[in-house]
């Protein structure tokens, strides 16, 4: 049970770089940031804030005109960002989280 949370853990801790990287289509950015919010397994450090961020940074840079996205995607960071602002980890007790993007400008 150790080496398979060892092995999560190993898979979860290159999130963030995924999200940022230029590799990773963003149909598949979109299908992780959904696995890693859900997921009870998903332990990263300060991980609504670092997923929130994301989701917030690349819109900005989207309204901004320094990123292209498809509408599709667009429509689908929207989605996400609405999720999770709406969900219980975010609205109940526990650890704050702010968007510190101007998103909402």
């Amino acid at each position: 049970a150790a080496e398979q949370a060892m092995a999560s853990a190993g898979v979860y801790a290159t999130i963030p770089a995924t999200l940022k990287g230029s590799r990773t289509p963003w149909p598949e950015k979109l299908k992780l940031a959904r696995a890693a919010w859900s997921s009870l397994r998903c332990l990263l450090p300060n991980k609504e804030q670092l997923l929130l961020d994301w989701a917030c940074n690349s819109l900005s840079s989207y309204y901004s005109r320094k990123l292209l996205l498809d509408p599709g995607v667009t429509a689908q960071l929207w989605a996400f960002l609405g999720e999770a602002l709406g969900s219980a980890r975010v609205r109940g007790e526990g650890r704050p989280v702010s968007l510190r993007a101007p998103v909402a400008q």
